[in-house]
């Protein structure tokens, strides 16, 4: 009876030990999770707060270009660009190049007495340089922009730039498949294995599979592509959802992944398009050609910035051979037009992607973020947004909260979370 009795009691205390045990990992695991979630937090006000750095000190610089004789940017703007694009990351890394001792230790200091338990990096992306995939859905497509006053820029005419026009979906969806292949042809040609690779590949039949994957009202053409997966029937949430599709592996993957968003945007920026960018809207460019294109725009010693579509129009002209005259440029411009593209010189869309981990926990919160034009301009509405009325006039009287009488409404910061996530 004794060793019945002891026998009984080890195996209680050893279930009270593992529940115990398990119930103190669990414990620690969520707290590790808020910690994570909340250093994501600061890791993302961090970010707003560049774009805001950012914002400044573009009236700034805009302001002293106005003053100038030839309106130029006293600095250039991949310069400027560097206050948002830097990726930054906590714990600060000291083994960078350059650093002194004393930098070394300061940085050190400052960690230690941070508080900051765990890491995060935080990664700010333009969004405006790449094509938004939800462009073949009503409501999704590229968002109008107000045309400059005629005191802004007296030399540009309206026509001179292609707009945008009301949507059609077989218009969109031609525009976003003329896109796709320009980027295939373009690995083609630089690649003949891919050519081999892909020789069987339509494109209608991808477009077929895509459009039926997002548009709700769509039917699907070609009933032998399709997947095991059940279509969607709603905006794509992320660009990695074209893995779900029958005939997307992984290399195509890679060809059009870099080059597309979900965002809706205002246009493409040809200030932070990137090669594949480039070679799918202004095809017939030679590598050089490209090579020419990035390291004039991008020369860190002067701004060559574009500051009107119509200088991008001039460039093209002046230094691409396939556009010397003014009937090739007219082409290119109504190409662009009749594929509801439309192209902006100032990035104004952006992704912020913030991963925070602590010991084993790790969360992440991506967020796309507009800057809205100067800050500080309009005061913010009673319920604590942004009027809705691009219409409506900024107004300047205070807001009855029925706290202190002397409280006034807070300013609009200039930045809007357009969307955000948690995971």
């Amino acid at each position: 009876m004794v060793l019945a009795s002891i026998s009984v009691l080890a195996l209680l205390v050893t279930e009270l030990t593992f529940t115990a045990q398990m119930n103190r990992k669990l414990a620690y695991d969520g707290l590790d999770r808020t910690k994570a979630l909340y250093l994501a937090k600061s890791g993302f006000k961090l970010s707003l707060l560049r774009l805001k750095a950012y914002q400044i000190v573009k009236e700034q610089i805009k302001n002293m270009a106005g003053s100038s004789s030839d309106g130029k940017s006293v600095v250039p703007q991949s310069m400027m660009d560097q206050i948002w694009s830097f990726p930054i990351m906590f714990p600060i890394p000291t083994n960078i190049p350059g650093l002194t001792t004393s930098d070394k230790d300061q940085i050190d200091k400052f960690q230690k007495t941070s508080g900051l338990d765990g890491s995060f990096t935080s990664l700010i992306e333009s969004v405006s340089s790449r094509y938004n995939l939800n462009s073949i859905l009503a409501g999704y497509g590229p968002m109008p922009t107000p045309s400059a006053s005629p005191s802004a820029n007296p030399s540009t005419t309206p026509s001179a730039t292609p707009s945008i026009g009301p949507y059609n979906a077989d218009t969109a969806r031609e525009s976003l498949s003329d896109y796709f292949t320009a980027i295939m042809n373009q690995k083609i040609q630089a690649d003949p294995d891919v050519a081999s690779d892909y020789r069987d590949f339509r494109m209608e039949d991808f477009m077929d599979t895509l459009v039926a994957w997002a548009d709700p009202s769509y039917e699907q053409k070609n009933s032998g592509l399709r997947n095991i997966y059940p279509p969607k029937r709603g905006p794509f949430y992320s660009v990695t959802e074209l893995r779900m599709l029958p005939m997307m592996d992984d290399q195509l993957y890679d060809f059009f992944s870099p080059n597309l968003t979900v965002a809706r945007t205002s246009g493409i920026d040809v200030n932070t398009l990137q090669e594949g960018g480039l070679r799918a809207l202004v095809p017939n460019m030679t590598d050089p050609e490209v090579a020419d294109f990035f390291k004039y725009r991008d020369d860190p010693d002067q701004d060559n910035s574009f500051q009107s579509p119509d200088d991008f129009f001039t460039y093209l002209k002046n230094s691409v051979q396939a556009y010397k005259n003014d009937t090739a440029i007219s082409s290119l411009k109504a190409s662009l037009a009749k594929r509801n593209i439309q192209l902006i010189v100032e990035e104004k869309e952006f992704k912020i992607t913030v991963v925070a981990t602590v010991n084993q926990s790790s969360r992440k919160i991506e967020a796309w973020v507009t800057l809205m034009g100067k800050s500080g301009n309009q005061p913010s509405n009673p319920t604590g947004g942004t009027s809705t009325n691009p219409q409506a006039t900024p107004s300047t009287t205070p807001v009855n909260t029925g706290g202190d009488e002397d409280h006034q409404s807070v300013p609009d910061p200039g930045i809007r979370i357009t969307f955000m996530r948690v995971s």
